[in-house]
């Protein structure tokens, strides 16, 4: 079954094989086949050019979310490369090794070249948001690094995830305008990309905090599974009690 010229089906071959034999547009429709989880039969039904921009757009900052994911990479290199990541986009041959938090992602990164090709080829208008949401994106996870489970305000998990899903949402809006097919004055209504941003990135959170519960579970028994139950619960009280969550 086809989508806009492309599988649907996620190739079985690893994508470090798959690199080697594609050109770049093969290339980043099928990493987006590999790297996403719900969105890559979504993007391949757009039409043209609406495709591909969006299409560019998602792997960009699936690239930028690798680099904040990796827990291993050096605090003040990964905050370096956050800050600077929109600016890869205009680097012929582009490679950022030894970094990623999986090996896909990793291997996209490595060959993101492909994707600024790609990026080189769109509209100068669409070229622009990619750029200034991945500018904005880049610089606002910054100031979350090293912070992991220091997040306890309403306030301060609302701008965490208006840097990382938020903003997604603002720029899709804007793409959209853009291509002519929506209404030009879309993307002005920040506050519904927002909240639509929002809600994807919670149910993620959500799923992939039921998902860790059941594997501690399966693997560690119902000992732990208390405790990990219990420190969710504290740290949910922690939240609400927080003045600024009362006054919402």
């Amino acid at each position: 079954m086809k989508f806009g010229g492309y599988v649907k089906e996620v190739p079985k071959t690893a994508l470090d094989q798959l690199v080697k034999t594609l050109n770049d547009v093969d290339f980043y429709y099928v990493t987006l086949n590999k790297v996403s989880r719900s969105f890559s039969i979504v993007i391949q039904q757009l039409p043209q050019p609406l495709k591909d921009s969006v299409c560019i757009f998602y792997l960009v900052l699936r690239g930028l979310d690798s680099v904040e994911d990796d827990m291993a990479y050096p605090q003040d290199k990964k905050i370096f490369l956050l800050r600077s990541f929109y600016h890869n986009l205009l680097v012929d041959n582009c490679s950022i090794k030894d970094i990623g938090d999986a090996e896909d992602y990793r291997i996209l990164l490595e060959n993101f070249g492909k994707v600024v090709n790609a990026f080189k080829s769109l509209d100068a208008k669409y070229q622009l948001i990619i750029l200034d949401i991945t500018r904005q994106m880049g610089n606002g996870m910054t100031e979350y690094v090293g912070k992991t489970g220091s997040i306890e305000t309403l306030d301060s998990y609302n701008l965490y995830c208006h840097y990382v899903a938020g903003l997604v949402g603002h720029g899709l809006s804007a793409l959209f305008a853009r291509s002519g097919l929506e209404d030009v004055d879309i993307h002005v209504h920040e506050d519904l990309s927002n909240s639509m941003g929002f809600f994807f990135y919670r149910k993620q959170i959500s799923f992939e905090i039921i998902s860790k519960i059941f594997k501690i579970v399966e693997l560690d028994g119902q000992k732990k599974f208390s405790k990990i139950m219990q420190s969710i619960l504290m740290n949910l009280s922690k939240l609400l009690m927080n003045d600024k969550v009362l006054n919402v």
